[in-house]
């Protein structure tokens, strides 16, 4: 589900940067600070105390925020009306904003879990000089920036927080020293964005080289910083509440809350004793509410506005004529701005995709009238490729002319990691099958595009595999991917309905790939393999004729051609998901045994064990069932449960006549998993009509291609 979209028209120099509404120098009536304090969801009562004051005829002059005070007192300053963002924030989902989804269909191929039958799935862990390294925080901000510039209306950035409709300040803290910072310009919705960066649930944000987070653990009651303004008059809006129970604790942005409700109470503490005696203070009682209460945004507006209205004989006297108050409102909402043509488009790139690779996945072009729609949905399309912890744009202004800067900062705590992947088969008789693996990637081994692969399984199936993937070029669609790998896996050799032999079979390759990335679905690639196979009896009877000669020659060198393809088309509807695929392999010539397809396996010829059907040509064909029953609703990471089945024709024939062809095979599952944030996990039962049926028990991506 996309956040709250972007209806605003771009802000350019003067247009936007209105006269700020400062009482007349000779005027006797007293410029009215407003302070409105941190506190995560509970801060949406700062938008009923302002209706209230707006109703009452109260101007203000100065606004002061930290955290969620910052951000309700942007909008203010930057001139959105109460009724803006009562709409705003009341119908945002909230955790669409903070959850910041990438969908599967949208990331790079290349990215994807789940080519060539591996079992990783698609939470990568990073390490760095031997140390595994975490993000810094759950959140990074790439959606929440976008409803900041739907509230703030996009002032070209930098922007002198004084020029604004309303002068401002928002509070952050530097991270390395503690110290409050309250610069006087800058980008509007970053410096937000570091205001709010509760430790550990929000990224910290960089600035000129600094990390700043949520300013409420210095000074979350900032009437320090409107006394410095100037103000005569300060209406402080201090929220009241209390400490979350045990059983409140149930989520990372709860637990961070509550260590910073820790710190806030003891400086909010500190911040009061400089309340004066011209000053008002309008305390909030949201007792019962928390930090992480962000669907609850009406009520807690509510009581913002009932706590004003019981409190109005104390600001009353700061009430002005209604036309006076009428031309203030008209000064601080009434900016009207005609749509600006993009006179150039600036990319800052932070990443090692390529500046080609980005603009490819832009549609606006310079010349474009601004349309922060399209805008947007370019940014998220770049964004949803993978590769980018945040991707963001600003309206900035260059030598006169009005443009877009697109930032997309890379992951760069991802320029290396690790999947891991577990998958168990048991055919409720005597066998089953055991896979535990881990992949290694690292970036930029040759160029900013390339990347260095290893995979290793243990189990029945041992592997170990390694891959370079090497553009032609910096740019270019095209590349290479040069690949070795070493399997040991089971051959069994039947006798009529009668297995008389097993094989354990050593296979090494030695692959050169030339291929074309076409979408992020697939890619055309064309292989010149070379190899050795050695197969090594581990069951049978070493005096069974045709089979002690016949180790000798199972191995034998030969040439030869194959054509394969995997054609898999997903439908969805609703919670449900159809997946009707086709997978075939055919080889012209005699395949040697030590090269033979192994087909079996959950959705692979269910019922039948992984690797357990050796195959020279095959096709297969089928259609997969899911509907997603269940979601946990968090922000910060993704929990589904689905259930579903399949239904599976495969053929297959082999050149050896010592292994068994098979003119049709009709086959099924039905399951039920979850998709964690981790790994998606799945629990099966599988049938076949070859007299074999399976358990499965699946921890990472399910392939439906065949090794």
């Amino acid at each position: 589900m996309r956040p709250h979209a972007i209806s605003v028209l771009l802000l350019a120099g003067a247009a936007f940067l209105c006269r700020p509404i400062l009482a007349e120098p000779h005027s006797p009536r007293p410029k009215i600070g407003i302070v409105l304090k941190g506190g995560g969801a509970l801060g949406f009562a700062h938008v009923g105390v302002l209706k209230v004051l707006e109703r009452n005829r109260v101007p203000i002059h100065f606004v002061v925020g930290t955290s969620m005070g910052a951000i309700v007192g942007a909008a203010y300053a930057s001139g959105a009306t109460l009724e803006k963002m009562h709409h705003t924030l009341s119908t945002t989902d909230w955790n669409a904003l903070f959850g910041e989804k990438i969908y599967r269909e949208n990331i790079d191929y290349r990215l994807k879990a789940g080519r060539g039958r591996e079992i990783y799935g698609d939470a990568k862990f990073s390490f760095e000089e031997g140390k595994f390294v975490l993000p810094m925080g759950v959140v990074e901000g790439q959606n929440i920036r976008l409803l900041f510039q739907d509230l703030f209306g996009n002032p070209p950035t930098p922007v002198d927080f004084d020029s604004l409709p309303v002068p401002y300040r928002a509070v952050a803290a530097d991270v390395e020293t503690g110290e409050a910072y309250v610069p006087d310009k800058g980008d509007l919705a970053t410096m937000v964005r570091a205001s709010m960066s509760i430790p550990g649930a929000f990224s910290p944000v960089e600035i000129d080289g600094r990390l700043f987070v949520d300013g409420g653990i210095t000074d979350n009651l900032p009437i320090d910083v409107a006394i410095k303004m100037g103000c005569d008059v300060i209406i402080v809006v201090d929220l009241q509440s209390e400490l979350a129970k045990r059983k409140d604790l149930e989520s990372p942005l709860a637990i961070s809350g509550q260590m910073i409700s820790l710190l806030l109470m003891q400086n909010s503490t500190l911040s009061r004793k400089l309340v004066r005696q011209q000053d008002i203070v309008i305390e909030p009682n949201v007792t019962g509410y928390g930090v992480s209460d962000f669907p609850k945004a009406i009520e807690l507006m509510s009581i913002g506005e009932k706590t004003a209205e019981a409190a109005v004989g104390s600001f009353k006297h700061l009430s002005i004529p209604a036309g006076d108050y009428n031309h203030y409102l008209s000064a601080r909402t009434g900016r009207t701005q005609p749509q600006q043509q993009i006179q150039f488009i600036r990319l800052k790139n932070r990443s090692h995709v390529t500046d080609s690779r980005i603009k490819e996945l832009m549609r606006v072009k310079a010349g474009d009238l601004f349309d922060p729609d399209k805008i947007e949905e370019d940014v998220q399309r770049i964004y949803q490729s993978g590769h980018f912890t945040t991707v963001q744009y600003a309206v900035v202004k260059e030598g006169g002319d009005s443009g877009i800067e697109i930032d997309a900062a890379g992951k760069e705590w991802l320029e290396q990691y690790v999947r891991l992947g577990m998958a168990f088969e048991d055919n409720l008789e005597r066998d089953d099958n055991f896979r535990l693996g881990a992949a290694f990637r690292t970036y930029g081994v040759t160029s900013l595009d390339s990347y260095f692969e290893t995979q290793f399984e243990l189990g029945k199936i041992p592997k170990f595999s390694a891959e370079l993937y090497q553009p032609l070029t910096q740019d270019s669609p095209y590349f290479v991917a040069p690949m070795i790998s070493i399997t040991r896996s089971s051959l069994n050799v039947s006798d009529g309905d009668s297995i008389v032999a097993e094989y354990e079979r050593t296979e090494g390759l030695a692959k050169a790939a030339i291929g074309r990335r076409i979408s992020t679905m697939g890619e055309f690639t064309l292989d010149y393999t070379r190899g050795f196979g050695e197969l090594e009896r581990d069951i049978g009877d070493p005096s069974l004729q045709d089979f002690s000669s016949a180790v000798d020659d199972l191995g034998a060198p030969s040439d030869f051609q194959e054509l394969s393809n995997l054609v898999s088309i997903p439908w969805s509807f609703g919670s449900n998901t159809i997946i009707i695929r086709n997978v075939f392999a055919t080889t012209f010539g005699d395949r040697p045994i030590e090269r033979l397809y192994s087909l079996g396996g959950f959705l692979n010829v269910s019922g039948t064990l992984q690797n357990s059907l050796p195959a020279s040509n095959f096709d297969s064909g089928g259609v997969i069932y899911f509907r997603r029953f269940s979601d946990v609703q968090n922000p910060f990471f993704d929990l589904a449960f689905f259930a579903g089945g399949s239904f599976e024709m495969t053929t297959i024939h082999n050149d050896d006549p010592r292994f068994e062809d098979y003119t049709l095979i009709n086959s099924g599952s039905v399951f039920v998993g979850a998709d964690t944030p981790l790994l998606p996990v799945y629990l099966g039962f599988g049938i076949s009509d070859i007299d074999e049926k399976s358990i499965y028990i699946t921890f990472g991506r399910l392939s439906q291609s065949a090794r």
